[in-house]
């Protein structure tokens, strides 16, 4: 069990010359920041909060992120360096009052596809281009912010902004809106 709180500031999850991880292999992590922001930034390195159940014998494992604010961005330059939020085990929930934003980098992405009959659907988290992404694989994912934000990268290819639920996703957006 893992457990980061913060009173105020924030935290930054950088991967400005390599990859920036937080992670644990269960059964829980809950990172709490009361008056801060969370900011996970990819660049010429991938940047992710990452949490495994790998126990079948705890299904209350859990992943709980609360900030203020809470913003994703991709990767620049280099192909498959992303930023993201991912539970790949147990239920995942997100809290940002202030607002949940999540930005695509300008990666190059891969090479087309030279088959012009053959469509190749992106590999959402683990593409190979400078995605934002938050996705829950095995659990029930609540998303809550009073504005949610998302933007597919300016340039290159696959460097889009995503939200998934492979098993239920449940978001509420405030009076903020979507954009």
């Amino acid at each position: 069990t893992r457990q980061t709180a913060g009173a105020q500031g924030g935290i930054s999850v950088k991967g400005t010359g390599g990859d920036a991880v937080c992670d644990t292999q269960g059964p829980s992590q809950t990172i709490r920041m009361a008056n801060g922001n969370l900011d996970i930034q990819a660049g010429l390195g991938a940047a992710f909060i990452y949490f495994a159940q790998v126990s079948s014998s705890n299904p209350n494992a859990s992943q709980t992120i609360s900030a203020t604010n809470i913003s994703l961005s991709g990767g620049t330059q280099t192909d498959g360096k992303n930023a993201y939020i991912e539970a790949t085990g147990g239920t995942q929930t997100i809290t940002a009052p202030g607002g949940l934003s999540l930005t695509g980098g300008n990666a190059n992405g891969p090479a087309p596809n030279p088959d012009p009959n053959s469509i190749d659907a992106p590999a959402l988290a683990s593409a190979s281009s400078g995605s934002a992404t938050i996705i829950s694989r095995l659990g029930q994912q609540t998303i809550s912010a009073n504005a949610l934000t998302l933007a597919g990268g300016a340039g290159g290819s696959e460097n889009f902004a995503n939200i998934r639920g492979d098993a239920g996703q449940s978001i509420t957006v405030g009076a903020g809106g979507m954009t």
